[in-house]
């Protein structure tokens, strides 16, 4: 018997664990190896009596928590043995190992959050490291912020609940005022429309305000603003392997190919966005796949593409003007 040398299981979780700690530890407290029973009160759950022993005994690496009150917010596996990752509420194994009960227990642990819709994410070595060597950012961190956006955006909703259900006076000028540029265009503008760019608004708001990847893809694109040259962006949707293109809705059969190939949790999602940046000769683009972590976290790999495509750009134009 003797002190373990940390209370890490390997070097790559203490790695994640700092990584985190630095970005996030200054609005939450970060803990590492908390027991899984601190985050969910499993008495009462409709599971065995072993499964009960195993969640008792077992923790979870990383856990993000509330300053305040504790209240724990998202919690993170790392899988260095596996190399595996969570999808739809399962657990997607890559690697074999030596415990042949690993995806049953993670399995459980996922049933388990996500029956008290919990986030609770497992993540390896693709998820870990930085996705671009000067910003230092890793895909964890997007997904962290995902997760906080999408709370703020309840909170958000919850403040603004009445605004939204009834317009006020000055929302009414607003909408009046927005209605008459519409229109002056051409196009219609309903009240429906004002609600609806309201929620997009908060929605903005949440993301820039708790997703590191957006927060910084904003402030590059606010400076080609600033500078007069942005002049606009694409973006389009990629798969590896590609899925079945459908080219026409009624075509039922290619459809539930595609979907069938986008649930697939070894189809790798992805976005390729372009900057159309005034004074370059051509369109400054970068192309991003990521793992298919699930529906949750569906635009992770376009807001990535966003923020490498307007550095990119900043950086060729700010070269070429030299």
């Amino acid at each position: 018997m003797k002190i373990r040398d940390s209370v890490f299981g390997s070097p790559p979780e203490r790695e994640l664990y700092g990584t985190l700690k630095s970005r996030w530890a200054g609005k939450f407290n970060l803990y590492p190896s908390l027991p899984f029973t601190n985050i969910i009160d499993i008495q009462g759950a409709d599971i065995g009596e072993k499964e009960k022993q195993y969640l008792f005994k077992t923790s979870v690496d990383v856990t993000l928590c509330e300053k305040e009150t504790g209240e724990p917010i998202v919690s993170i596996d790392f899988d260095g043995l596996g190399h595996g990752f969570s999808h739809e509420g399962k657990y997607i194994q890559v690697r074999q190992s030596k415990d042949p009960f690993r995806k049953l227990k993670f399995d459980l642990k996922l049933r388990v959050t996500q029956k008290t819709s919990y986030p609770y994410v497992i993540v390896s070595f693709e998820e870990t490291h930085p996705f671009s060597e000067d910003l230092e950012l890793i895909i964890v961190d997007g997904i962290i912020g995902r997760i906080l956006a999408r709370k703020r955006f309840r909170e958000l909703l919850k403040e603004r609940g009445d605004e939204l259900r009834c317009v006020g006076l000055e929302g009414f000028i607003d909408f009046v005022e927005r209605k008459k540029m519409y229109e002056a265009h051409g196009q219609q503008y309903t009240e429906h429309d004002y609600v609806q760019e309201q929620i997009w608004s908060l929605e903005a708001m949440a993301d820039s305000e708790y997703n590191p990847i957006s927060r910084q893809a904003w402030v590059l694109i606010a400076e080609l603003i600033k500078r007069g040259i942005y002049e606009g962006e694409a973006l389009k949707y990629i798969e590896e392997p590609p899925a079945p293109v459908l080219r026409d809705i009624s075509d039922v059969e290619t459809l539930e190919k595609r979907i069938e190939a986008l649930n697939d949790p070894f189809t790798k999602v992805g976005c390729e966005v372009s900057f159309k940046v005034k004074g370059l000769p051509k369109d400054i683009s970068s192309r991003v796949l990521i793992r298919n972590l699930g529906s949750d976290f569906d635009s992770l790999s376009m807001e990535i593409a966003r923020l490498l495509a307007a550095k990119k750009a900043l950086v060729s134009w700010l070269t070429l003007s030299q």
